[in-house]
């Protein structure tokens, strides 16, 4: 193999070609710092005078050959084909939850063109399957369908996943994968969101400080490091899977606990613990996530700090089936942006590795008004029928019926930018109980229709005392230049009073820049205002 992922040190990776160490003769921790990109497992650096440098496994197994051709390239295959479908978990009651394997949108033509040669998906995992039709009314043209299962593969295995009809679809091929990530020999990590998350995939990575679900079947780990809580259930095979919530707060300079609990989520759960997140950290304009894609303004020009734990970040960029590197500036010691011209079709960008699922989707869309005259109202728990666009904050939290003469999907965001997202497929939909909500979307098609926001909850001392000690406790790590919407924020507190606020965001700030995880909170805030979209 050429490449392979370089732990070069506790808590950081990232992806290097064998012939960076051409003609090294000593190469530090050789037999312990080199991993395959695919399989995750140890492999060796062997250069010398009559081969050219490669890696190669010690142990070699039936997956071998497979990993050399995957990391090697296989032309042929695009990013969905060589990451695979993602898994799911989503909340369906106050404590159960829902596996689910995600399947991309296909567009109206491919979906229609499946439906008229008879097509079928097969979900498939040694004598277990599940089929399901691929036509409009199963999936979804415009966003990713969460397809339901109850079972997964032997650990270590993943899904199978084929496709069945009177003709292949060349598209649709393309557009999905032969395969999805299975789970390891005590479970799964997902990201993690109130309504549920993702699976990081084998051989991708956490961070501490942050939230994510463990799905377990057995204990998780006990450590003072380590934060959890039991907060409900999945059935899966017929067993019961324990769901929870946790985070890691240990650094680097803790050596053992940092190994040691890294070493357990890498045997346990096949993923590898960071201090230093590898991300793309948008900075100006302002962008909204839905789905897996960040629709932003037409044409915009999108200046993002990359996030890694490498003093030299890299930032790949897929067109097909080819991947690039992005230019990636140094604008002083530490700090890293690049910038991105969207256009129509995607752009998709991932830090640091290639091919490991942890990809984020950019593009520019437009807010397209039709002729068509849509009417949209609601019933509040008293009976009340209303215009939806007078709904207040109270009608959200007590649950209420929502009238409609077309097809859309309506997302009810926090102010921590969760989004909740409901499909409305029918003339009324009963929409449950929600806290907590600032701002409603609906979005049909690709589009942004319409957005209601409520008032921000902001005005208790006992909020604004929390969230100063927030600032303060996030001022550590990386340092960035202050986005221009951060001034507009400051601007606003001092306007309307909100001095603590204030006093603590200024006390944070460090030669006219601010730390990365400062800027991730001001920027919910920001987002729960609605400050820099007003301005």
């Amino acid at each position: 193999m050429r490449f392979a992922i370089d732990r070069y040190a506790v808590g950081t990776e990232k992806e290097v070609s064998a012939s960076e160490f051409e003609g090294q003769s000593y190469i530090p921790a050789r037999k312990e710092r080199f991993y395959c990109p695919e399989c995750g497992e140890l492999v060796y650096i062997r250069n010398g005078q009559y081969n050219v440098s490669h890696f190669y496994h010690q142990e070699k197994t039936s997956r071998t050959p497979e990993c050399d051709k995957r990391v090697d390239g296989r032309s042929e295959l695009t990013i969905s084909q060589r990451v695979g479908l993602p898994l799911f978990i989503t909340q369906i009651g106050s404590e159960n939850f829902q596996l689910s394997i995600g399947f991309p949108a296909l567009g109206s033509k491919t979906l229609d063109n499946a439906a008229k040669f008879d097509c079928t998906v097969k979900i498939s995992s040694y004598q277990q399957y599940r089929t399901v039709k691929v036509n409009q009314s199963n999936f979804l043209s415009d966003n990713t369908t969460l397809i339901p299962i109850d079972f997964i593969p032997l650990y270590g295995r993943n899904y199978s996943i084929s496709i069945e009809g009177r003709t292949p679809l060349y598209d649709l091929q393309r557009k999905w994968s032969d395969y999805a990530d299975g789970f390891e020999s005590n479970g799964a990590i997902f990201s993690y969101s109130e309504t549920g998350g993702k699976k990081v995939r084998r051989g991708d990575s956490i961070s501490t400080n942050r939230y994510y679900y463990a799905v377990v079947k057995n204990d998780f780990l006990y450590h003072s490091s380590i934060s959890q809580t039991t907060i409900g259930k999945v059935i899966i095979n017929k067993t019961v899977f324990k769901i929870i919530k946790f985070q890691i707060d240990v650094s680097v300079d803790s050596k053992r606990d940092f190994t040691l609990i890294s070493s357990y989520m890498k045997s346990n759960f096949g993923v590898w613990l960071l201090e230093c997140p590898p991300e793309l950290i948008p900075v100006w304009p302002p962008v909204v996530q839905q789905d897996y894609m960040i629709p932003v303004k037409k044409d915009s020009n999108i200046i993002c700090v990359v996030s890694s734990g490498n003093d030299e970040p890299n930032v790949y960029s897929y067109s097909g089936n080819a991947v690039y590197r992005k230019e990636v500036k140094n604008i002083s010691k530490g700090i890293h942006t690049v910038e991105l011209s969207l256009g129509l079709y995607p752009t998709v960008l991932s830090v640091d590795r290639k091919y490991v699922g942890r990809e984020v989707t950019f593009i520019a869309k437009t807010l397209q008004h039709s002729g068509y005259s849509y009417c949209f109202s609601y019933i509040n728990s008293a009976g009340e029928e209303s215009e939806l666009t007078k709904i207040r904050k109270n009608d959200v939290a007590k649950g209420f019926i929502l009238k409609s003469n077309s097809k859309f999907d309506i997302y009810l965001g926090t102010s921590e930018m969760v989004y909740k997202r409901f499909s409305v497929r029918e003339q009324q939909t009963s929409i449950t109980e929600n806290q907590g909500i600032t701002e409603i979307s609906l979005i049909i098609g690709s589009n942004v229709y319409d957005c209601i926001k409520f008032d921000n909850d902001i005005t208790l001392d006992t909020d604004i005392t929390i969230f100063s000690q927030t600032i303060i406790t996030s001022a550590r790590g990386q340092l960035i230049p202050i986005p221009v919407w951060v001034n507009h924020l400051l601007q606003y507190l001092r306007n309307n009073q909100y001095e603590e606020i204030y006093q603590a965001i200024v006390g944070t700030m460090v030669n006219n820049m601010l730390h990365i995880e400062t800027v991730r909170q001001l920027r919910l805030l920001d987002l729960s205002i609605g400050i820099s979209n007003n301005k």
